[in-house]
């Protein structure tokens, strides 16, 4: 693993979550590459990019692998993958907290009872503002 350089740790290029926290008022988007089409909505404003503003479509102009192919891993490869990238599921876990309080991703917040609903995801996030040497003891890191 140590030799694949694009397969590094993202805590080398993000820090930790004690790293990122210090720099939140920093942090303009959280994107998730699961809900892209929907954070990349969001995104074109913020870049003050224009309405029609597309991604790249197609396999290989979007990056996409082919489908087709197998990608399952035993579980020995599994085990092997969350042990290598542990910190990376805590910087992971933080990232999507501060992506719930800020309704990234979530679209624009709901009128009436369902704006209760928005709000209580907003409270799952909460764990964003303690501090993280809280997250290990309360069991908050890899989920």
């Amino acid at each position: 693993m140590r030799t694949i350089r694009h397969s590094g740790p993202m805590t080398r290029f993000v820090g930790t979550p004690t790293q990122l926290r210090s720099h939140a008022s920093q942090v303009v988007y959280i994107a998730r590459q699961e809900t892209l089409a929907s954070d990349w909505e969001q995104l074109k404003p913020l870049l003050r990019l224009p309405p029609d503003a597309k991604l790249p479509a197609g396999g290989a102009r979007a990056h996409r692998r082919d489908p087709s192919l197998d990608t399952t891993l035993d579980p020995l490869a599994t085990a092997a993958l969350r042990s290598w990238y542990r910190r990376d599921y805590l910087l992971l876990r933080y990232c999507d907290a501060l992506r719930a309080w800020n309704a990234w991703g979530a679209g624009l917040p709901p009128d009436g009872i369902g704006r209760l609903r928005h709000e209580l995801e907003r409270v799952r996030a909460l764990p964003a503002f303690v501090p993280f040497r809280f997250w290990i003891r309360r069991g908050l890191g890899v989920g």
